[in-house]
């Protein structure tokens, strides 16, 4: 499973494929349920693709965030809405993905109970740390982690999703000792990082980058 790397898709409730394809539609604006923060890589998707959707059907388009649970909430939202095709959500295909695998009692099954509609974008994952980490580079991270075992931790956008099992795969790999500290979403998780609450985050370039830029961050790969 390869996990470098985010694709973000927008779903739709199952029952809905048909009636969104009737001539009266849309007839009232479309919501956009996003599966992140409102601050998140997601959301900054959705909100693009909610402004194009909006122009070329003539109704307002709606961007909702919905952080939580690794996009658990917004999908159980998705799933209670009226299958009319006026609900759409806006998600990373790891929180439809890995979810259902590492979170117990989901309330919908993502491939029975969603239709996929397309993918929308694709980005990378940017590994950074807090600029008071004396390392410059991966390699002196590795050697940093190693030699402080269980003392150092990383933040992530919930237990499960693709910020948080690319550091385990680093871990495994590295064979590091590292504290996991889970937050609701990608956004609070990277200002946290600037703040210097814990030493290591992979997230989403578009919020990682002005970070770094600012000197708020160090970019390691």
């Amino acid at each position: 499973m390869k996990i470098s790397r985010r694709t973000i898709c927008a779903l739709a409730l199952a029952s809905a494929s048909s009636l969104a394809g009737a001539q009266s539609f849309p007839s009232k604006p479309i919501r956009l349920v996003v599966a992140g923060s409102a601050g998140a890589s997601t959301a900054a998707v959705a909100r693009a693709l909610g402004a194009g959707l909006s122009e070329r059907l003539g109704v307002p388009v709606i961007v909702d965030p919905k952080p939580g649970a690794n996009g658990v909430v917004a999908g159980s939202i998705v799933t209670k809405s009226a299958p009319d095709g006026y609900t759409l959500m806006v998600t990373p295909s790891d929180s439809q993905v890995l979810a259902p695998l590492v979170t117990k009692d989901i309330p919908y099954v993502p491939e029975k109970d969603f239709t996929p509609i397309a993918k929308v974008a694709e980005l990378n994952v940017m590994f950074a740390i807090a600029s008071k980490v004396p390392a410059s580079n991966m390699k002196e991270f590795v050697a940093l982690a190693k030699s402080q075992p269980g003392k150092l931790t990383f933040g992530s956008s919930g237990l499960g999703g693709v910020h948080h099992l690319t550091v385990e795969m680093l871990r495994q790999r590295e064979g590091l000792n590292m504290l996991h500290v889970p937050y609701k979403g990608g956004a609070e998780v990277a200002q946290a990082l600037a703040a210097g609450e814990f030493v290591l985050f992979a997230g989403s370039p578009l919020l990682l980058a002005p970070l770094a830029k600012g000197g708020k961050v160090k970019a390691l790969a």
